[in-house]
């Protein structure tokens, strides 16, 4: 028999006999047992939950910045560089406080820059112009 085999039964062994002692504590106590390991794990699974979306929104914010992602609107057919996504902070009629949106700057001289919901920006009214298609950058 390998190491290998070895630890493999050794381990089921275990689980079993853990099974087994598991089944032998009364129902009642299982579920005091459960509710504690909840008590003690949640504010845990809280904080693992932020640190989880920071992740998430600094991987998305590297991403956005190592190739601008580039947009054609269909109706005008002006082109837009994607400077990045956002959370807004005012309640309006149509939006509302922690919408997500899409900030964006026009290939205009006067370089001015644009905010539209997610929703909306990606509903069809843009198109990204994908990075072969793109002119290359002057260095």
């Amino acid at each position: 028999m390998t190491d290998e085999e070895a630890i493999d039964r050794a381990a089921i062994k275990l689980a079993n006999r853990q099974a087994q002692e598991w089944e032998a504590i009364p129902l009642a106590l299982q579920k005091i047992h459960i509710a504690n390991v909840r008590a003690i794990l949640a504010p845990h699974l809280a904080e693992a939950a932020e640190l989880r979306a920071e992740i998430d929104r600094l991987t998305e914010a590297l991403n956005s910045s190592a190739t601008p992602r580039r947009w054609r609107h269909l109706k005008r057919g002006s082109e837009y560089v994607e400077i990045g996504r956002a959370t807004l902070q005012s309640k309006t009629q149509d939006l509302m406080n922690g919408d997500r949106l899409v900030v964006y700057k026009g290939d205009h001289p006067d370089g001015q820059l644009w905010a539209r919901g997610e929703d909306e920006f990606e509903d069809g009214r843009f198109v990204e112009i994908r990075a072969a298609l793109q002119p290359k950058e002057s260095k």
